[in-house]
């Protein structure tokens, strides 16, 4: 179940308090509540980093031997990609025919990703698993169709240093001038 607060009283939902059957705050029933269930490419993406994060090596089609940091950096940038806020949305509306609409939401007032609800990181990560699936291309075709250009997908920040397998993508396919700009 995708579910971080109580849809009745929005208190977050703490399962070693109480179980997992009743919120804490106001004691609704959860099981009577309809659930959310989550996506079997997200799933299989968190399976995939949790067998990388005890020790295995990254064995995601087309990056197989990519360094474990490597491999996660490409993930935080690319959900970066599809949670920015303004050209953000163009990439979403290229993920919408295969993944489905990807909202946005969050706890706070001040929109961050450490503030999205589970449910939206979820999508995010539903939109992320497409991305990568494929790859390079994967990547490549979505974001070319939403004019998402490297410099947006990894704006250029200093101190942080772009994954040369991510890179080498941005720089063949999405900078403007490349083989897939349009």
């Amino acid at each position: 179940m995708l579910m971080d607060a109580c849809p009745d009283c929005d208190a977050p939902y703490q399962p070693h308090r109480l179980g997992f059957r009743h919120c804490d705050a106001c004691g609704l029933d959860l099981a009577a509540v309809s659930a959310s269930i989550a996506d079997p490419s997200a799933l299989a993406l968190q399976a995939h980093n949790e067998a990388v994060l005890d020790g295995r090596a990254v064995a995601w089609p087309h990056l197989h031997g990519t360094h474990p940091v490597a491999f996660f950096a490409i993930q935080l940038a690319i959900f970066r990609a599809i949670a920015a806020k303004n050209w953000g949305e163009r990439v979403r509306a290229a993920l919408h025919p295969s993944v489905g609409e990807i909202d946005l939401d969050y706890r706070t007032a001040n929109p961050s990703i450490r503030s999205m609800t589970v449910s939206a990181a979820h999508g995010v990560m539903r939109g992320v698993s497409r991305l990568l699936r494929g790859w390079p291309f994967g990547l490549v075709g979505p974001c070319g169709e939403a004019r998402a250009w490297a410099s947006w997908i990894v704006p250029e920040e200093p101190g942080v240093q772009t994954p040369f397998a991510l890179r080498r993508v941005l720089d063949t396919y999405l900078r403007p001038g490349s083989s897939n700009a349009r």
